[in-house]
C-alpha cells in the first residue's frame, strides 16, 4: 500500500519530511534569537538582584554598626567617634564613614557602592549633587520605600545603577544626629532619608557569562537536531531515490506498453484508449475519421536492402506524418508496416477525402536508402463517425480494415473510405474464404480439363487443367471469384500443390503425346512467406509420385509475376526449366509486356489472350496487324503458340491460316471432368472433328 502510495504521489516524502525538517530549523533559529536574549535578560535580572543584596547588606551592616557599635561608643568615655580615626587610638569611624570604608574595600571595577546625601557629611566639605542624583534623590525622598535601577555606560562600560533609600530606621541614629553639633539638621525623625545607598554594578562579565551559556545551550540543542535532521533527509533522499528508480520503471514499462519502441507513435491500445476519452467526450463536436495505412513497399524494401531498410522506411513514414499532419492529430502503430491516424476536425466526406489525399500526397514521394529509391506502395482505408454520433473506435477501426482491405484488392483504388457495399463484399469474401478451406481439409476442389487442338487438324495436342469450387449449393464456382481470395490468404498455396499433383495424375493417364497445362499464380512463388514449399519442389514431387514426364507438363505463368523484377521468381523459373518443364507465357499482350522476357527467360510458348480473338472478330482491321506481329515475333524467336477463346469457324480458320500451332476454345471443347477425357479423345482421332462445320470439316481434311 505504501509502494503504491509513493507511486501515486512521487514527491509526497519530501512533503513530509521538508515540513519537519523546517520545523526543526525554524525552532533552532527561533532559539538561536530568542536563548541569547533571554539570556541577557535573565543576567541583567541576576545583575539585579545582586545590587538589592548588597543594598540589602549594606543597609544591614550600616543598622548593626549604628545600634551594637555606635551605641557603645557613646556611652564609653574611652573610645569616641572621628573621621580621621585611622590616626587616633581611641578613635572609631562614624557609621557613615564605616560604611564607605568597607564599601571600599569591598568594591572593584565589577562592583562599586556609594553613598549619596545632599547633607553634608560631619566634618567634610559638603560634595554637590549632579543633576541625576538629585533627580533620584527626589524620588526616593517622595518614595522611600522604592528601589530604583537603570543602565548606564560609562567609559564606555555599561553599568546597572540600583539605588534605595538610606533612612532613619534606628532610634539611636536619630538621638545621635540631633543631639550632635555636627548634624546638619536638629530635627531627625525615626524613617526619615539621610541619603541614598547605589550599587553600580558592571554588566559586560554578566552578559558575557549569559552569552557563553546561550551558545552552549544552543550547541547542546543543534548536536541533538542536526542528526535528527541529517538523518530525516538521508532518509527521505533514500525513500526518494528508490520512489524515482520505481517511477523510471514505471515510465519505461508505460512506454513500452503506450507507445512502439521503433517509431515513438502510440501503440493500437493507447491509441485506442487516447481516441476512447476524444468520442466519449460529450463536449467534443467535431468531426472524427480513421485512417489505416499499409506499406507495401516496405516487404520489397526488407528483400531488396535488408530489414534496416524496411526500419529506416517505417521511421521515415512516421517523420513524414508528424511533419505534415497537425499538431493534434494522433498517430499509432498496429504493427509491421501498418499505422492508423485519427482525423480530429474533418467531417463531411469532402473534408475526408481532402484529408486523405493530404495523406497520400505525404507518402508518394520515394524512399531513398542508399542512394536507391524505393516506392512506398501506400494503401488507406478510412471510416467516418457516422451522423448516428457512433462513437466507439473498435467499430471505427473495424470499418477501417474493410475499406483498406477493398482498397488493396481493388485495381486503381489505392485509398476508400468505407461504405456498406464494402462490408457486404468482405463478407462474401470470408465466406468464400472458410469454403476454400472446408475445401482444402476436405477434397472439396475439382479439376476440370479444357481440351488444347492443332489448329490445323483439330488433333487433341493436350489439355489445361481449370480448378473448380463446388459450393454448399452444388453448383460450381468459377476461379475469377475464389481465386483472388485464395491468393490474399496465401491458400492458393496449398491449392495450386493440390492442382499440380492431380493434373501430373490425370496426365499421367493420358495418351503419352499428350501434354497437361497447369496455371500458377505469382503468389505460389513467394510460397515460402507462407512457410510452404517452393514452387519447384513441389513440381519435382509431383513428377516422382505420378511418374509423368517432365517435358509433358506445362506450366502457365503472367507477365504480371514480373512486376517486383525478382531475382528469386527469375531463379525459381530457371530450375523449373532446367527440371525439363514447358513454360508458357499466358495472357499475353495484356498485361506488363516487357519483349526482353522472351529471351531472358525460359518461355517455350506463348498464349495469346482471348481478347485479340474477340478483337479481331469485331474489327478486324485494327487487330490484325498487332496480331500477325505478335504472331511473327514468336516465330522468330522459335516459341510455340496457342491462341485463346476460339468460338467460332471463321476465327479457328483464320488462326490456322496464320500459323499459330495451336488453338483451344469453346469451338471445340468446354472444360471437361476428368470421367468426360476419353470420349473427349475419341471425338479428335483421325482428321475429323465432329464440332466443325461443314465446311470446316473440309478445310480441316484438306489441310491434313
Amino acid at each position: 500500500m505504501q509502494t503504491k502510495l509513493m507511486l501515486s504521489h512521487p514527491r509526497l516524502i519530501w512533503r513530509l519530511v521538508m515540513p519537519l525538517v523546517l520545523i526543526v530549523v525554524g525552532a533552532f533559529i527561533g532559539l538561536s534569537l530568542y536563548l541569547p536574549t533571554a539570556f541577557r535578560t535573565a543576567a541583567l535580572d541576576t545583575a539585579y538582584d545582586s545590587n538589592i543584596n548588597m543594598l540589602q547588606q549594606a543597609r544591614i551592616l550600616r543598622s548593626y554598626y549604628g545600634k551594637t557599635v555606635a551605641v557603645k561608643v557613646g556611652k564609653s568615655d574611652h573610645f569616641k567617634f572621628a573621621v580621621n580615626h585611622a590616626n587616633l587610638p581611641n578613635a572609631i569611624p562614624l557609621p557613615t564613614t564605616f560604611l564607605q570604608e568597607v564599601a571600599a574595600k569591598l568594591g572593584d571595577e565589577q562592583s562599586r557602592l556609594k553613598l549619596i546625601s545632599p547633607y553634608s557629611w560631619p566634618y567634610r566639605d559638603p560634595v554637590p549633587m549632579s543633576a541625576d542624583e538629585k533627580e533620584l534623590w527626589e524620588t526616593l525622598k517622595k518614595e522611600p520605600s522604592r528601589v530604583v535601577s537603570h543602565e548606564d555606560t560609562i567609559d564606555g562600560k555599561r553599568y546597572l545603577h540600583t539605588a534605595i533609600a538610606d533612612r532613619m530606621d534606628e532610634p539611636s541614629c536619630v538621638s545621635c544626629h540631633n543631639s550632635d553639633v555636627m548634624s546638619p539638621k536638629r530635627d531627625w525623625k525615626l524613617g526619615d532619608v539621610r541619603g541614598i545607598l547605589e550599587i553600580s554594578n558592571l554588566l559586560e562579565p554578566h552578559y558575557a557569562a549569559a552569552e557563553k551559556r546561550s551558545y552552549m545551550v544552543l550547541g547542546s540543542i543543534g548536536a541533538v537536531m542536526l542528526p535528527v535532521v541529517l538523518t530525516l533527509l538521508v532518509v527521505a533522499w533514500i525513500v526518494d531515490r528508490r520512489t524515482r528508480e520505481k517511477e523510471e520503471v514505471a515510465r519505461r514499462l508505460s512506454e513500452l506498453t503506450n507507445f512502439d519502441t521503433m517509431t515513438g507513435v502510440l501503440t493500437r491500445q493507447s491509441f485506442i484508449d487516447i481516441t476512447s476519452v476524444v468520442l466519449k467526450d460529450k463536449t467534443y463536436k467535431s468531426g472524427f475519421s480513421i485512417h489505416l495505412l499499409n506499406l507495401g513497399g516496405v516487404a520489397t524494401a526488407n528483400q531488396l536492402h535488408g530489414t534496416p531498410c524496411g526500419d529506416q522506411m517505417i521511421r521515415d513514414a512516421v517523420r513524414r506524418l508528424r511533419e505534415g499532419l497537425p499538431e493534434h492529430t494522433l498517430i499509432g502503430r498496429l504493427g509491421g508496416n501498418r499505422f492508423v491516424v485519427a482525423g480530429l476536425g474533418p467531417e463531411s466526406q469532402a473534408e475526408v477525402r481532402a484529408f486523405v489525399a493530404n495523406l497520400m500526397a505525404l507518402m508518394e514521394q520515394p524512399f531513398s536508402f542508399n542512394q536507391a529509391e524505393i516506392p512506398m506502395l501506400v494503401s488507406i482505408g478510412s471510416a467516418i463517425q457516422g451522423s448516428d454520433g457512433e462513437r466507439c473506435v473498435e467499430q471505427l477501426l473495424q470499418k477501417a480494415e474493410i475499406a483498406l482491405a477493398t482498397a488493396k484488392h481493388s485495381p486503381g483504388a489505392n485509398a476508400l473510405i468505407f461504405d456498406q457495399a464494402m462490408r457486404d463484399t468482405l463478407e462474401d469474401r470470408q465466406r468464400l474464404l472458410a469454403m476454400i478451406e472446408k475445401a482444402l481439409s476436405k477434397g472439396g476442389f475439382e479439376l476440370h480439363y479444357q481440351s488444347v487442338h492443332d489448329a490445323v487438324t483439330a488433333r487433341i495436342k493436350g489439355f489445361e487443367a481449370l480448378i473448380r469450387l463446388r459450393g454448399t449449393d452444388g453448383r460450381l464456382i468459377p476461379p475469377d471469384d475464389f481465386i483472388s481470395v485464395a491468393e490474399a490468404s496465401g491458400a492458393i498455396c496449398e491449392i495450386g500443390a493440390w492442382t499440380i499433383r492431380e493434373a501430373c495424375r490425370v496426365a499421367a493417364n493420358l495418351p503419352a503425346d499428350t501434354f497437361m497445362a497447369v496455371n500458377l499464380s505469382p503468389v505460389q512463388f513467394r510460397a515460402r512467406h507462407f512457410e510452404q514449399p517452393g514452387i519447384a519442389e513441389v513440381v519435382m514431387a509431383a513428377l516422382a509420385e505420378t511418374g509423368l514426364p517432365a517435358h509433358r507438363l506445362e506450366l502457365e505463368i503472367t507477365e504480371g509475376l514480373f512486376l517486383d523484377r525478382n531475382d528469386a521468381v527469375i531463379a525459381e523459373l530457371l530450375k523449373l526449366h532446367e527440371i525439363g518443364v514447358s513454360l508458357a507465357m499466358d495472357d499475353f499482350g495484356t498485361g506488363y509486356s516487357s519483349l526482353s522476357y522472351l529471351w531472358h527467360l525460359p518461355v517455350d510458348k506463348i498464349k495469346l489472350d482471348r481478347s485479340f480473338v474477340t478483337g479481331w472478330s469485331e474489327s478486324p482491321e485494327t487487330a490484325t496487324p498487332i496480331i500477325e506481329a505478335i504472331t511473327g515475333l514468336a516465330k522468330a524467336l522459335d516459341k510455340r503458340m496457342t491462341v485463346e477463346g476460339i468460338e467460332t469457324p471463321e476465327q479457328a480458320k483464320y488462326f490456322a491460316d496464320l500459323g499459330c500451332g495451336m488453338v483451344q476454345g469453346f469451338y471445340y471443347s468446354r472444360p471437361l471432368p476428368e470421367a468426360d477425357l476419353a470420349v473427349s479423345l475419341l471425338r479428335f482421332v483421325g482428321t475429323h472433328a465432329p464440332p466443325l462445320s461443314d465446311e470446316m470439316t473440309g478445310w480441316v481434311s484438306a489441310k491434313a
